[in-house]
């Protein structure tokens, strides 16, 4: 039996911001923000008013590129405001484009990208840099966490691999 898992996403063209696909070969020494087991991150942001980063599966098998795509549609409709088709979600990084890739960028041949909200550092650079956290800033960072993985649960989705680098 099929359930339509999402409703139709309104999603802004790169055009619109500034980046044509075809463009991402030609960008040139692009600083890496973060690299995972799969993931590579870079910052590719044109315009201080639209930070953005470009995130890179590395290992394409299908299972992979499978469900990194999933987990950006997700992320994309969670992400959105309620007037461009999305749920609204608090706390959660906008997806602005994302797909399979073949090409040759930083020598990735292919897998999956995702042009997302560039975020100023993630919960482990910040527990990396910070020697303590005040009882508020605790509270602060908890009630966001929680938002977030409350909106994600309203719209029964599950995150599976939740840990600092990616909060």
């Amino acid at each position: 039996k099929k359930m339509e898992v999402c409703k139709p996403i309104e999603c802004k063209p790169l055009g619109s911001i500034g980046i044509e696909l075809n463009e991402i070969n030609n960008i040139r020494n692009p600083m890496q923000l973060g690299r995972g087991g799969m993931n590579i991150v870079y910052d590719i942001t044109y315009d201080k008013e639209l930070p953005l980063a470009l995130r890179l599966t590395t290992i394409s098998t299908s299972d992979i590129k499978k469900n990194e795509s999933v987990g950006l549609l997700y992320q994309t409709k969670l992400s959105k405001s309620e007037e461009e088709g999305g749920s609204g979600c608090p706390y959660i990084a906008k997806v602005y484009d994302f797909g399979e890739y073949a090409g040759n960028f930083q020598n990735h041949r292919k897998g999956v990208y995702g042009i997302l909200e560039k975020l100023p550092e993630d919960l482990l650079e910040r527990i990396l840099n910070e020697s303590t956290f005040t009882e508020e800033n605790l509270k602060i960072m908890t009630k966001q966490i929680l938002e977030a993985l409350s909106c994600m649960h309203n719209n029964k989705i599950y995150h599976f691999d939740i840990k600092p680098e990616n909060i």
